[in-house]
């Protein structure tokens, strides 16, 4: 029976090993940063800034 700790270092571990992962995770950042900054400036908009 292997710990869930265990089980989180597993995948941590494949997931570093992955290269799709590597290549997807500065897509995924940068895709949340140009999503918070799409809500910023509607927010400012709403404000009447």
């Amino acid at each position: 029976m292997l710990s869930p700790l265990r089980h989180v270092t597993n995948v941590i571990s494949f997931a570093g090993k992955s290269t799709t992962f590597r290549m997807a995770l500065p897509k995924l950042i940068s895709v949340r940063l140009e999503a918070r900054k799409r809500t910023l400036h509607f927010q400012r908009h709403m404000l009447g800034g």
